[in-house]
């Protein structure tokens, strides 16, 4: 299931280089700023996030992301995964999403920066020995 479940997020993932052509806001006068289907799936994200099941965020988001209009909206989703993937211990689904993430034009410099500091620790770490 858990397979299944990781899978299913990275077909998602290619939502996160359509981000890259999507404006991050919306245009002044234009008062749609997120479809119901994203901010029940969004909503649904969040919670699960806050219960710390990270395998619900994931879910969540990916469900979301179809229905993302603008960057901003996929950048929120991309943020959930990478909080999601770091408290489940999943270091290379994080690495991914934190490599997108440093490339995302809709994140703050800010986060940009955080991410870029995590993903170098995960870099400098030694791989752990697989089990047999």
């Amino acid at each position: 299931m858990r397979l299944v479940l990781l899978a299913l997020a990275t077909v998602f993932c290619a939502g996160a280089a359509f981000a890259q052509d999507m404006p991050c806001r919306p245009p002044d006068g234009i008062t749609q700023k997120a479809t119901k289907t994203f901010v029940e799936n969004y909503n649904a994200a969040q919670r699960a996030l806050n219960a710390k099941d990270w395998v619900g965020a994931i879910g969540g988001a990916a469900l979301a992301r179809p229905h993302a209009i603008y960057g901003v909206q996929q950048a929120i989703l991309l943020q959930i995964e990478i909080v999601a993937y770091d408290g489940w211990g999943a270091l290379e689904s994080l690495r991914t999403k934190l490599e997108v993430a440093i490339q995302s034009p809709c994140l703050s410099e800010a986060d940009r920066d955080n991410y870029r500091r995590m993903l170098a620790e995960i870099t400098s770490k030694p791989a752990a020995p697989q089990q047999r």
